[in-house]
């Protein structure tokens, strides 16, 4: 009778844990709606302060051009309605996006620490922070109902998150891994601080007439 080999054994796969519900902060709809409403506040505030720094920027480099050159300027607005609203939607998603991937947490999810990471610990990536806001489209539909017949238990995911395979959890939720360090919210606020100011200039440059 021959013996048989033994079989060497695998090493188990490593996978992650899967999140504990009472540390999914997304089971706190309440908290989630506020951070939100803090990210609105937020990103005016933002869009105040570029649009000063931006029109003043701005401003002097046309009135320094203008003395050069000796000729007068206005301004004619000739933006559409529809196009500037369509700008305006691309720099609340940009916002978004930007928040999440960089850092995780949008200025109203750090204050109520919480942040957005994917299924399995690890920080959102760029195209999960992209599908998530797209998928917010959805969401928002119906003055947010379709966000509230999609968030169920145990992790309250909208469409958004189960498109991205992203949950929002706790800061300290022990399951996170790597998680993104707190550098990259200022990075954040930069990126978006600039993108605002150069939006503004853009509209200010085409709506700018020499004379």
């Amino acid at each position: 009778m021959i013996a048989s080999r033994p079989t060497a054994e695998l090493p188990p796969a490593e996978v992650a844990d899967p999140p504990a519900p009472p540390l999914v902060a997304g089971q706190r709809i309440a908290r989630r709606l506020a951070a939100l409403g803090i990210d609105v506040g937020a990103l005016f505030s933002l869009t105040a302060i570029s649009i000063l720094v931006s029109g003043v920027v701005a401003g002097g480099l046309v009135m320094l051009v203008c003395l050069a050159t000796g000729r007068d300027f206005d301004f004619a607005p000739t933006q559409s309605y529809e196009g500037a609203l369509a700008a305006t939607l691309v720099l609340v998603m940009l916002y978004f996006i930007l928040f999440e991937w960089l850092h995780g947490s949008t200025v109203g999810k750090r204050l109520l620490r919480i942040r957005v990471v994917m299924a399995d610990g690890r920080p959102c990536d760029l195209r999960a922070a992209v599908l998530r806001c797209l998928g917010g489209i959805v969401d928002v539909l119906f003055c947010g109902i379709v966000a509230l017949l999609v968030m169920k238990p145990p992790l309250y995911q909208r469409f958004g998150d189960r498109v991205a395979g992203t949950v929002v959890a706790a800061d300290d939720a022990p399951w996170i891994r790597r998680a993104r360090p707190r550098w990259r919210f200022f990075l954040a606020i930069g990126v978006v601080f600039v993108l605002l100011g150069l939006a503004n200039a853009a509209f200010m440059l085409v709506d700018l007439r020499l004379e």
